[in-house]
């Protein structure tokens, strides 16, 4: 398999975007927020169209990064969804492959490369960027984490406050 990086970015490519809901309704998935209790979402085939299902009771932002976690499930475990349901009762699981391939997946869609070194650069910490651009500081350490395999030399010890001086 191609890197998820490289996957990314030429669906990026592709749409024209790195909006989840608008490369779903592109590729025809079908997305519908429900109360679905503590779940947060999940991915599955339903009649063999691909469904994507997200708790109402996320904000926005959640609801973006949960579209975007079951669009890396349709693009990277397509095959297991067609026999099981690809449940989300908390993101940020790494001790599962499937579900941190997903969360890769997600961070390298939503946040842009530029836009977080900018923020950097700018004098902000982890949480401050992650706050500025409206995502967890979960979300930001995994796209840092992926930005280090790509040559960054990011220090991703808990804590760390700033990483430009």
């Amino acid at each position: 398999m191609e890197s998820i990086y490289a996957l990314v970015m030429q669906i990026i490519l592709t749409y024209m975007t790195r909006d989840p809901f608008e490369i779903a309704e592109s590729l025809g998935i079908l997305v519908k927020e429900a109360d679905m209790g503590n779940q947060q979402g999940f991915f599955r085939y339903i009649d063999g169209v691909p469904c994507i299902f997200i708790s109402s009771r996320l904000n926005v932002f959640q609801r973006l990064i949960v579209c975007a976690h079951e669009l890396g499930h349709y693009y990277l475990h397509s095959e297991i969804a067609k026999e099981k349901v690809l449940r989300e009762f908390g993101l940020f699981n790494m001790k599962n492959i499937v579900e941190n391939e997903a969360n890769v997946f997600a961070a390298e869609l939503l946040i842009d490369e530029d836009e977080l070194l900018e923020k950097f650069e700018e004098g902000y910490t982890i949480f401050q960027a992650a706050s500025s651009l409206g995502y967890s500081t979960n979300l930001i350490y995994i796209k840092l984490g992926e930005m280090n395999k790509r040559g960054y030399d990011f220090d991703l010890s808990w804590g760390n406050r700033e990483l430009f001086n």
